[in-house]
């Protein structure tokens, strides 16, 4: 079952289906081994130069900016 979550909107992984313009939500499939980056800078770390991640990217970030996406599971 997928739940909605709030990530950065600038966080990005290939694993990862990103809103359209028209503002369709998004599909991400959590992982613990994927590459992450921030899409404002197009690397490793985000503008106020601390990683990009899941767990890294949040509301305690001057950088950070919510958005609604749609978490789910891959079938198996």
């Amino acid at each position: 079952m997928a739940t909605i979550a709030h990530v950065c909107k600038y966080l990005r992984t290939k694993s990862m289906y990103t809103a359209d313009e028209r503002g369709a939500e998004a599909l991400v499939t959590p992982s613990e081994t994927g590459v992450y980056w921030c899409n404002r800078t197009g690397g490793a770390m985000g503008p106020d130069q601390d990683i990009a991640g899941p767990r890294d990217c949040g509301e305690g970030r001057t950088c950070y900016l919510a958005t609604p996406v749609l978490l789910g599971t891959t079938a198996g």
